[in-house]
């Protein structure tokens, strides 16, 4: 693979030649020599979607795919902002000559209005990206393993913004921070797992600006803008160009741990460079109208939340995902759609298929019983399974997860489960609050 496409240069007929010029100090072309160097090891860096958790992630960077570009449009000067090499380039590279202008780029027409290897995002792309950044907030949650961040996009003037449901899920408390600098307290409204939305809503505010979506046709090659919290570094948003590459995709994506798979239908993909904490956030049209929300990235493995991407990322179509919102914000409960604090039994799940049990292929296998919950008081240990929850039958950890969206702190619910040595139990038991699924 190669990362550049420059353009062949013919030898022209030969023609009168002036006196060669002075050949310069040997000193300046060193220094030329050693500029451009830096400015492709920068160009070569690597992009790094999903929520950026702090010192949880592991994150490899893959090289951005090569596609046409139109001629050499770089810019000027390496004073660009604060990229992975403590300085980003003000498009030196390779551009393309798409609907957002001739600007700087990484090979592939993305551009990077942060400086972080990507090149400089053109004039018309940055006024695309201006008539929607005021309505996107950056996402930050606590989790009971650390912290994490993502980013949302407001849908209406008194707080309740739309993100993905792997955003918050885990979450014990969540801030926002809007594009004035203010921060605020945030609950969970709902969310679905199957289709990776949430809705949340912001504490103690009104007059906000929302966002403008556009439910129309999205059609390959269609230039797109994404915005989002890039790597969870707050603050004003970072803008990244591209294209439409593909629609009606399906991926499996997961956590890097191979954790929360879900398999998502019907995305937008797009050669935007869209990073760890972009996720939530939107993609734009080339008229500034939200088409999509930032939800997934590929990786060397296969498809991530919170993984290093190789300049294909991937979006929720906006209709899709408001469709969602209005059934949360409307209380509309379903069989994937919860309303509300979740209700838990106080178990984590085994991500082995190496349980131990027997049983373990007719049931969720338990891979942790925390203290003190509905759960440890009814005896259940690390390596039973559980094979059903009131009368639905439980055969997997989605399954279990789809049977619980029901349920909600204070309800009871009769659980049954196999134990390591094939014996089975069943007890009621009266669930108790927990974080988002």
């Amino acid at each position: 693979m190669t990362y550049f496409d420059h353009p062949q240069l013919f030898e022209p007929p030969p023609q009168p030649q002036p006196p060669a010029p002075p050949e310069p100090p040997r000193h300046h072309t060193a220094l030329l020599r050693a500029l451009v160097v830096l400015s492709v090891i920068a160009l070569l860096g690597g992009i790094l979607v999903g929520r950026e958790t702090a010192g949880h992630s592991s994150n490899q960077a893959s090289p951005p795919a090569t596609s046409p570009s139109n001629g050499v449009n770089g810019g000027n000067g390496f004073n660009g902002g604060n990229g992975f090499f403590g300085g980003g380039n003000e498009g030196n590279g390779v551009g393309g000559n798409g609907s957002f202008g001739n600007g700087s780029s990484n090979g592939t027409g993305n551009g990077s209005s942060d400086g972080t290897g990507n090149g400089t995002v053109s004039p018309a792309a940055n006024s695309t990206a201006a008539k929607v950044t005021p309505a996107v907030v950056n996402i930050n949650t606590t989790l009971d393993s650390g912290a994490a961040a993502g980013t949302g996009m407001i849908l209406t003037s008194d707080g309740y913004v739309l993100t993905n449901n792997h955003v918050i899920d885990g979450e014990t408390s969540i801030t926002v921070e809007l594009q004035n600098g203010s921060e605020h307290s945030a609950k969970v409204i709902g969310y679905d797992v199957t289709d990776d939305v949430a809705l949340i809503k912001v504490n103690g505010v009104s007059g906000l600006p929302t966002i403008n979506s556009n439910s129309g046709s999205v059609s390959v090659g269609d230039s797109v803008v994404a915005i989002g919290n890039a790597l969870g570094k707050g603050g004003s948003p970072t803008v990244v160009t591209g294209s439409v590459t593909a629609t009606k995709q399906t991926i499996t994506a997961s956590d890097d741990d191979g954790s929360n798979a879900e398999t998502l239908h019907n995305l937008i993909q797009t050669n935007a460079p869209i990073q760890p904490g972009d996720s939530g956030g939107p993609l734009v049209s080339g008229s500034g109208r939200v088409i999509g929300m930032d939800s997934a990235a590929s990786t060397n493995s296969g498809f991530g939340f919170r993984q290093a991407s190789s300049s294909e990322g991937y979006a929720i179509p906006i209709s899709a995902a408001l469709t969602i919102a209005n059934h949360i914000k409307s209380g509309d409960g379903s069989g994937t759609v919860h309303i509300g604090t979740r209700g838990i039994m106080g178990v984590a799940l085994s991500t082995s298929s190496d349980s131990g049990n027997a049983n373990s292929s007719n049931g969720a296998v338990i891979g942790e019983v925390e203290s003190g919950t509905p759960a440890d008081h009814a005896g259940m240990q690390e390596g039973d399974t559980i094979t059903a929850v009131g009368n639905a039958s439980v055969s997997s950890e989605n399954d279990l997860t789809n049977v619980m969206n029901q349920y909600h702190p204070g309800d009871k619910v009769t659980v049954h489960w196999t134990d390591t040595s094939g014996n089975q139990h069943h007890a009621s038991l009266k669930l108790v609050a927990g974080p988002p699924a």
